[in-house]
């Protein structure tokens, strides 16, 4: 199981005993996030498979090249919405352009 993408798996680890995940989307689009964490503190199944399905599309780019665009998607999302991402050490590879029209359509479209 891949650990860098544990809102993805967050449920299930959640059914397994976790307290809590890592999220990259938390840059992003924090309120997700902390949904998400509500609702499994709260046993509240419904709500956390429909953030799920909300955050899967975002946590399927990241983990595209065998996880290679985990951070980049991140940061492209950040910049796009006019955050400073930073460089905290530089991509594996560049960011292509057709992902990042990706992230573009699902920040327009708010599935992340």
């Amino acid at each position: 199981m891949d650990l860098r993408h544990s809102g993805k798996w967050a449920p299930y680890f959640f059914r397994a005993g976790a307290k809590g995940f890592t999220s990259g989307l938390v840059n992003v689009v924090p309120g997700k996030s902390h949904a998400m964490l509500k609702a499994l503190r709260e046993d509240d199944w419904t709500a956390v498979w429909r953030l799920w399905e909300d955050i899967l599309p975002f946590e399927n780019l990241r983990a595209k090249y065998n996880a290679g665009n985990n951070v980049v998607i991140v940061k492209e999302a950040m910049e796009q919405l006019g955050l400073r991402a930073g460089v905290t050490r530089e991509p594996v590879d560049p960011l292509n352009e057709s992902d990042k029209k990706e992230v573009t359509a699902l920040l327009a479209h708010g599935d992340c």
